[in-house]
Order: C-alpha cells, then sequence, then structure tokens
C-alpha cells in the first residue's frame, strides 16, 4: 500500500503534536507551512519539538508548497472559525489536496454561521481543476 503524503499546515502546538503521530503511524511528512518568521527555515523536527531532524524545511509559500509536493493531505490547525479557515481550505482545493482540520467550527459551521459560498465554479464539487482534487460542500443560499 502507498503512504500517504501530508503537508503540516501551521507548526504550532497543535500540529506538532499531529506531526509526531503522522510519523509514527507511517505518513510521509512532505512539507510544512508557518508564518512565523521564528519557525520559517528551520527543520520540522526542530520546530515541532521531536528531537530529531526530519529534512522538511518549514516555509512560507502555501501555493508553492501545496503545488509541487504532490501531498494527498493537508493537515491544517491555524485558526478556530470558519470564516478565518475559508483562504485555506479554498487553498488546498485549488491545488488538488485534501484537508483535515482541528477548526472547532469546521466540525458542524452552519450552527453559527454560513460560510461563504466559492467565487468560482473551477473548484466547485465535481469541477475540479485536477481529477484529484476533493469535492468541496458549501451551504446554498
Amino acid at each position: 500500500m502507498r503512504r500517504i503524503k501530508a503537508v503540516v499546515y501551521g507548526v504550532g502546538a497543535m500540529n506538532s503534536i499531529a506531526t509526531r503521530m503522522m510519523i509514527e503511524k507511517g505518513v510521509d511528512i512532505v512539507g510544512a507551512l508557518a508564518r512565523s518568521p521564528d519557525k520559517v527555515g528551520k527543520d520540522l523536527g526542530d520546530v515541532a519539538g521531536l528531537g530529531y531532524q526530519t529534512g522538511v524545511i518549514v516555509e512560507d509559500d502555501p501555493d508553492r508548497v501545496l503545488s509541487t509536493r504532490e501531498a494527498d493531505i493537508a493537515v491544517i490547525a491555524v485558526a478556530s472559525y470558519m470564516s478565518d479557515m475559508y483562504e485555506h481550505l479554498r487553498r488546498c482545493a485549488e491545488h488538488g489536496v485534501n484537508a483535515v482540520t482541528i477548526s472547532e467550527e469546521a466540525l458542524y459551521p452552519w450552527n453559527r454561521r454560513r460560510c461563504r459560498r466559492p467565487s468560482s465554479t473551477s473548484w466547485r464539487a465535481g469541477t475540479a481543476s485536477r481529477s484529484r482534487a476533493p469535492a468541496i460542500r458549501t451551504p446554498t443560499g
């Protein structure tokens, strides 16, 4: 069976734990993203406190990382609210990368607020530009 390739999208406390768990379960970490200048340019193992280097350098350009690493998933831990997550999720969808997030509102966002509707039909369900792109479901209205 082919191993899952993942991008760690946000290298804070929660994704540091997720990074350790993914590596332990055999996931190949192919990229890491952060905004903090203190983290960018450093090895993911050092930033996540793994105690060893992974060979994955933390970067700050999501479009470049998502378009060049052929990742299956991006594990996103950067915000709590869907309004803040929209651009990160859109970016993953546009690059054909499935998104997994710990964002609290992602569990059931319609309970608190309406999600933004996609502005482009190029990444709506079933019409994404790449054949392996995930289906995006948003509320209508």
